[in-house]
């Protein structure tokens, strides 16, 4: 009986003690503490090389063949941001070539962007007609850098793919590979992140996927009263439509993941034709009516219309935005041609509008090495094409080799999408800058706050080695091909440190306890003794209650 009363009592007084002094207990625990940024890659190296294939792609196919940094187990990731710059700035990056169709002609001419030992600039590489090319007025066309070329033919219902011969031998020669059944009048096509194909049509509201082979991966796809004119993928996974067949005119985004439609922005009283994207991730989309502004910047985040102020009154059909970050957009069906140049802010570079070379200009677009390609109608007569460099001026223009060349597309597969770095597999857009930063608020100071989710569930799941490191995969996409350094990392991060390290002790800990007003990490020295002394102090007197009351039931049990 002695016994069950003592074991109750004990009982009783550990409850007090749980109760009223959790604490205590509360030392037993761990704690993230901030730890100095991490600047190194696994290797132990500040930079590290990386290659995307032409056409662009991911550094690895597999997790095991990422670039990593090394990590705690189950630490807590605030930021991270990296550098990420050409290691070779004057290497050749997209395909130096311009695809043009003739949609009269029912033709597609490669044409040289730059000289080159097998031809000069300008200079007609191969025409494409009949056969298994099977066109009938080619009118838009997507070029994946270095790979196969896709175009839309308004009045058969299909898009062709053209393919290298041998990519071993010579990016010069092409075929035709096959034809593919779309919706009906096809204008809109272009490629994912994942490199499929997408394709839509004028004449009814579906889209059509396609994986790089041409099978038929979804479609049709309906996307409500959406009618393609223009079609871009960005580095996030979605597709932005240029819509100008409905009552308001839209610009969609589509999630090519599941298929669905993300957003639609509303855009009354316009006729949305031609689309680029900039370095920020923004699209920039022609307005043919020209009744409102000229070009629209929507926002790549949420799809909002976010047009600066100062934009040309003009009739815009071609989009198109150079490395710099120039916007330029060529004002159709007048005569002379003419092609505005202005920043994201809408202010007019020097000269602009400057005169194309030709009339009724309808394409834009840029080659790597910054020059500006403008693809002029005439008049529904012999088609040109007009070479100027980036400050507007003409080179030289170029006969395409056919009737009325009719494009609003990315005709030389350099699009200025800017790179992406993902952490544990969820992509974010790198600012106009190169840095990437995880964090949504953009911060890079460790403050113990709540950090970003996709990163903590990421390293919570990983599987820590012998020293109770993780590795974590850097896994970085980018839709160009070409030799990158990355560089400047900085990973801010917490570890989890039990805080029984230190006692009771104000000092010599390996972390700073933020209850405290002074700083535990600070070595102990004299002065450190009266802290000490109290530290104890006030521990007795926490538990002075609780022994008091175990000495009392002792005494009685005695």
């Amino acid at each position: 009986m002695k016994k069950t009363k003592l074991l109750g009592s004990l009982i009783i007084i550990l409850g007090l003690f749980l109760a009223q002094n959790q604490e205590l207990l509360h030392a037993f625990n761990f704690v993230t503490v901030c730890q100095s940024p991490l600047t190194t890659f696994h290797d132990g190296n500040p930079t590290y090389d990386i290659s995307f294939p032409p056409g662009g792609g991911t550094t690895c196919d597999t997790i095991a063949d990422c670039p990593e940094i090394t990590l705690p187990a189950n630490g807590t990731v605030y930021s991270v941001k990296v550098e990420m710059e050409l290691s070779d700035p004057a290497s050749e990056i997209g395909t130096p070539y311009i695809w043009i169709p003739n949609s009269n002609s029912n033709t597609l001419v490669q044409m040289r962007t730059k000289d080159m030992g097998s031809g000069v600039s300008g200079s007609i590489v191969q025409t494409f007609t009949g056969g298994v090319c099977n066109f009938s007025n080619p009118s838009r066309i997507t070029v994946i850098p270095g790979g196969d070329v896709w175009v839309a033919n308004r009045d058969n219902s299909s898009v062709t793919r053209l393919g290298l011969v041998n990519p071993a031998v010579s990016m010069e020669n092409y075929e035709c590979k096959d034809n593919y059944t779309v919706g009906s009048g096809p204008r809109g096509v272009t490629f994912d992140l994942n490199g499929k194909i997408w394709a839509g049509g004028t004449g009814d509201a579906n889209m059509y996927k396609f994986n790089p082979d041409g099978t038929v991966l979804t479609g049709p796809i309906a996307i409500g009263a959406t009618r393609s004119y223009g079609m871009i993928g960005d580095a996030l996974g979605f597709i932005w439509i240029s819509n100008r067949s409905s009552i308001p005119d839209q610009v969609v985004k589509i999630n090519s993941t599941t298929n669905t439609i993300a957003s639609s922005t509303a855009f009354s009283d316009d006729a949305l034709y031609g689309i680029g994207i900039d370095n920020d991730g923004d699209i920039w989309i022609g307005n043919y009516l020209g009744t409102e502004v000229a070009v629209h910047q929507v926002d790549g985040s949420n799809g909002n219309d976010i047009t600066p102020g100062g934009l040309p009154n003009a009739t815009i059909c071609g989009v198109a935005v150079d490395q710099n970050n120039i916007v330029w957009a060529a004002a159709c069906n007048i005569s002379p041609g003419l092609v505005y140049a202005f920043r994201q802010n809408g202010v007019q570079l020097a000269g602009s509008p400057f005169t194309s070379g030709g009339t009724h200009t309808r394409g834009l677009a840029i080659d790597f090495d910054g020059n500006i390609w403008a693809v002029n109608r005439n008049a529904l007569g012999a088609g040109s094409v007009t070479k100027m460099d980036s400050s507007g001026s003409v080179i030289a223009t170029y006969p395409t080799g056919g009737n009325n060349p009719y494009n609003y597309s990315d005709m030389t597969g350099l699009r200025t999408v800017p790179k992406s770095l993902s952490v544990g597999g969820t992509n974010v857009p790198l600012s106009s800058t190169g840095v990437f930063a995880v964090c949504t608020d953009g911060t890079i100071t460790c403050s113990d706050a709540t950090p970003c989710a996709s990163i903590t569930t990421f390293l919570a799941s990983c599987t820590a080695d012998a020293s109770g490191n993780c590795a974590v995969p850097l896994e970085i996409f980018s839709m160009q091909a070409g030799d990158y350094t990355l560089k400047n990392l900085e990973v801010v991060y917490g570890k989890l440190i039990p805080k029984t390290t230190g006692g009771l002790l104000p000092c010599g800990r390996a972390w700073d306890d933020p209850a405290t007003a002074w700083d535990d990490t600070n070595s102990c020295d004299f002065c450190y003794i009266v802290m000490l002394l109290n530290q104890i102090m006030n521990f007795l007197i926490k538990i002075a209650g609780i022994i008091a009351v175990l000495a009392i039931i002792i005494t009685g049990f005695l």
